[in-house]
């Protein structure tokens, strides 16, 4: 897993609700502290990316889907 930090003025519970409905099976940072006022960020898995060519082509597809209002 990676963790990917957000400095974006929305919570990281919104963030992963845009990729997860493209998708991408991601978890709000923020949730996994004691109160759910942790960190704001995303909790990603990549286990099953087989190359550096299709990890980039994911990256752009997340950032598109996270950035999208």
């Amino acid at each position: 897993h990676i963790v990917i930090r957000s400095t974006r003025v929305e919570p990281d519970t919104e963030l992963a609700r845009r990729a997860q409905a493209a998708g991408f099976a991601v978890q709000p940072l923020s949730t996994w502290s004691v109160d759910g006022r942790g960190p704001q960020g995303l909790l990603v898995g990549f286990t099953n990316v087989a190359t550096a060519r299709a990890a980039a082509g994911l990256v752009k597809r997340l950032r598109a889907a996270v950035l999208a209002a």
